[in-house]
């Protein structure tokens, strides 16, 4: 009886057996270290970031109640067309609270996309018909096109947030977000090949993420970051 590499060997040659091969990421950080990243917290913000397990590759990241803490760490190389991805565990968040979990790119205000999750203000959450165990998740550009897209996640739960950029329209960056793989915004850029993005994973307490300074500490957990460069 043939062993199994005999088989493939042989539906190889005949060529009915394709083998695919995952592309290994340009970039991945499993957070065992913090060794490719810099702080870019906002002035007067602590460094309130760690890593919590060492063996798994975990960080965590917190702002404190009552404060417009912005705590953010970037890579320290810049990327431009791939896929970006990002796993976190997004908790329940304070009700109301002003606070922000960002996984996003930046170069400039106006060369920023984000994945910006929160508990929103009361007036979005109704319009949105959010459930108690919902916060709202913003997919925005900042600029080059200005757009802004809602969606609701549950809390207590990890997601994969991917941003995928191509070249498209007059060679200008397409930008597509996904959730846990599933496609949920694409918008055309006016953004060029010169557009270069450092990643950021932060929390902040951000005023539009809620009606009123936060009233606990709030926190996001990150798995990993990678990207890949686009063929």
């Amino acid at each position: 009886m043939m062993n199994l590499p005999t088989i493939i060997s042989l539906l190889l040659a005949l060529g009915t057996l394709t083998l695919v091969q995952e592309t290994a990421p340009t970039f991945s950080s499993d957070f065992k270290s913090l060794a490719l990243w810099e702080d870019d917290s906002t002035e007067g913000s602590p460094k309130s970031y760690k890593i919590i397990d060492k063996e798994k590759g975990l960080l965590r990241i917190s702002t404190r109640a009552g404060t417009m803490d912005r705590v953010k760490i970037a890579t320290r190389q810049k990327f431009s067309a791939g896929e970006y991805k990002w796993r976190v565990f997004v908790p329940n968040m304070g009700i109301g609270d002003q606070a922000s979990i960002g996984a996003f790119l930046y170069q400039d205000d106006l060369h920023e996309i984000d994945f910006e999750i929160g508990y929103g203000t009361s007036k979005l959450r109704n319009s949105l018909g959010a459930k108690a165990d919902e916060l709202v998740c913003y997919l925005t550009s900042q600029g080059g096109p200005h757009s802004s897209t809602k969606v609701l996640l549950k809390s207590e739960k990890w997601y994969e947030c991917s941003i995928k950029i191509s070249f498209a329209k007059n060679d200008n960056y397409l930008i597509e977000w996904f959730l846990n793989d599933v496609k949920v915004k694409t918008l055309q850029t006016e953004f060029s090949e010169e557009t270069e993005f450092k990643a950021v994973c932060s929390v902040e307490n951000l005023s539009f993420l809620g009606d009123h300074l936060p009233t606990k500490d709030n926190y996001a957990i990150f798995d990993f970051f990678e990207f890949k460069e686009t063929d």
